[in-house]
């Protein structure tokens, strides 16, 4: 099974996504931000995510081609992109998994408390209202689950 984590940045799906494959031997957690070096700049930072990301996507098509179905794989990402999901989708579905978006649900004003910076969020959430509906239809499961409300 493929777990899709979406939700705008701060929002808890590390979190959540930490829970879920520390609860099952075997499992796989591709985040994107663990490929970013800590010690980039603010100025390298938005670089720095976009290659993580590259790399975690790349990683997480590699995991896919790799194991088995019954291999619990969760890619921690915004998924704001339907051609994303799209193509993690098929080639899941090729290999015979089963694909479950989860969408992290929790208020902007809090994702921004938490730190995510306020114009990336307000892009992801745009992003999000014109292509969610679209990538959900591309699962196997969909559900929105509400975040953690704390700062």
């Amino acid at each position: 099974m493929i777990i899709i984590m979406a939700g705008l940045p701060k929002s808890g799906k590390t979190v959540l996504a930490r829970q879920l494959s520390s609860q099952s031997k075997g499992s796989f957690h591709v985040d994107p931000a663990s490929f970013v070096p800590p010690d980039a700049s603010p100025d390298e930072h938005r670089d720095a995510i976009l290659c993580g990301w590259e790399i975690a996507y790349e990683k997480l098509l590699e995991i896919i081609d790799k194991n088995p179905s019954n291999t619990l794989i969760i890619f921690d990402t915004c998924a704001s992109k339907t051609s994303v999901v799209e193509t993690i989708a098929i080639r899941g579905k090729k290999a015979g998994h089963k694909i479950h978006m989860v969408f992290v649900e929790t208020p902007k004003e809090i994702c921004i408390k938490r730190g995510a910076d306020a114009s990336v969020v307000s892009r992801y959430e745009q992003q999000f209202i014109s292509s969610l509906k679209n990538s959900a239809g591309c699962c196997d499961k969909f559900t929105t689950i509400p975040g953690n409300r704390r700062c």
